[in-house]
């Protein structure tokens, strides 16, 4: 056990144990690995989500350009976004 906390002859981690419980040791366990496992879901799915709405973005704009009778229509497909 070279590294780890000793408190009273006890690891850290078994100290903790023993303060909370068995139970609320796996359920705060399995809190924080769901926790951490669902926001890079989310996360994944966030940058998957704005790579398709600039293509969906694009796609929406050609078609735009396309069907504009003239040069006024046709600029209002693109317009500029502050940033």
């Amino acid at each position: 056990m070279t590294g780890e906390s000793v408190v009273n002859g006890m690891p850290m981690w078994m100290k903790f144990i023993s303060w909370v419980g068995v139970p609320s040791s796996i359920a705060l366990y399995l809190i924080y690995f769901l926790t951490t496992t669902v926001m890079g879901a989310i996360s994944s799915h966030n940058d998957d989500h704005a790579d398709e709405m600039r293509v969906l973005t694009s796609v929406m704009q050609q078609i735009c350009a396309n069907t504009s009778g003239n040069a006024a229509d046709r600029a209002r497909c693109f317009p500029t976004i502050p940033r």
